[in-house]
């Protein structure tokens, strides 16, 4: 069976719909993904840091909405700041996945990036 990755990030539009838009050619996920991110980034409460972090979130969504699978996919190298990505995303209550789309599940890798410039703009 050929899983699906999509890849988005907590401050930037979906980009990556083409990866599979040959697979789903009449499943429109832009809608439920830009949805999903607005809800993500809702719940996320990182914790202030003095410096830029990122951390990559894998999770699978069943057809249904039910979340599984949730772990760290690349650690920011801090435990505090993974564990609220992790939150965010537990706390999210995810809607069915497309109508038309016929696998039973989507696998994401969600980015949080923890962005801290400085005065000047430069991190």
């Amino acid at each position: 069976m050929k899983k699906l990755i999509i890849a988005v990030t907590a401050f930037f539009l979906l980009t990556s719909i083409g990866s599979f838009a040959a697979d789903e050619p009449n499943v429109d996920f832009g809608p439920y993904m830009r949805d999903m991110q607005r809800n993500i980034k809702l719940n996320w409460e990182p914790q202030k840091l003095g410096h830029s972090t990122q951390t990559t979130v894998f999770y699978s969504i069943k057809k249904d909405g039910t979340l599984k699978n949730v772990s760290i996919y690349k650690s920011s190298g801090d435990k505090k700041t993974d564990l609220a990505a992790i939150k965010a995303v537990k706390k999210t209550k995810f809607k069915p996945l497309p109508t038309g789309f016929d696998k039973d599940s989507i696998d994401v890798q969600f980015t949080f990036d923890y962005n801290v410039y400085k005065q000047n703009g430069k991190q």
